[in-house]
């Protein structure tokens, strides 16, 4: 039993890593593949709704 909780840690370890440092790899190769108005208001909105909810959370931790 103990050799196999020995085990486990690291393989739940690397399995953790692996994800991360594929993602990492290569990260100018990742160009937005969609160009098109529709993409460009919806990050633009996503910008200012989340500018807005780190305002309204600090307006609501300072008051």
């Amino acid at each position: 039993m103990k050799i196999s909780k020995k085990l486990i840690a690291p393989v739940l370890g690397a399995s953790l890593l692996v994800p991360t440092m594929v993602s990492a790899a290569e990260p100018a190769q990742m160009q937005p593949t969609v160009v098109t108005p529709a993409a460009d208001l919806r990050s633009t909105l996503d910008q200012l709704l989340s500018e807005h909810f780190v305002l309204a959370v600090t307006a609501m931790t300072k008051a």
